[in-house]
């Protein structure tokens, strides 16, 4: 008798004890990044672009690439969420955008000229608008 008492106050204790291990919130060093277009990429109702993608690169403290992500194709406000690698410090923006039926052959590639810093536990948003500045050379 005494020993089936020590053996339920035994399992007991190791519930209560696995139940306040597993309970325990932990704080998080992950990094994550939110990428969302703004800019009108249809060019005619229903017609999507001839092609559109950005390259997302995650970049270490120095600026050396370590990690890309490509988005192929964009759709207009859908907001994309990557986990960022434990390395990774900033996100450049890499955008490439050519309308189909453009008449002038136009298209809108380069580089988005902000540096996107990532930050540990937190989801940065990165928003590309009309108002972006893109330039030819890496930021």
């Amino acid at each position: 008798m005494v020993k089936r008492i020590c053996k339920g106050v035994l399992a007991s204790l190791i519930c209560v004890v696995l139940l306040i291990g597993c309970s325990k919130e932990e704080s998080s060093d992950e990094m994550a990044y939110t990428f969302q277009s703004n800019v009108s990429l249809i060019t005619m109702e229903g017609v999507t672009p001839e092609a559109s993608y950005v390259m997302l690169f995650e970049c270490d403290q120095e600026g050396s690439k370590i990690k890309n992500n490509k988005i192929e194709p964009i759709e207009k406000g859908k907001e994309y969420t990557f986990t960022a690698d434990p390395h990774a410090a900033k996100v450049k923006v890499y955008y490439y955008h050519k309308p189909m039926y453009s008449s002038y052959g136009g298209s809108t590639i380069g580089w988005i000229q902000q540096v996107f810093y990532l930050d540990k536990g937190k989801n940065v948003k990165i928003s590309i608008t009309g108002e972006s500045v893109i330039g030819s050379s890496e930021p």
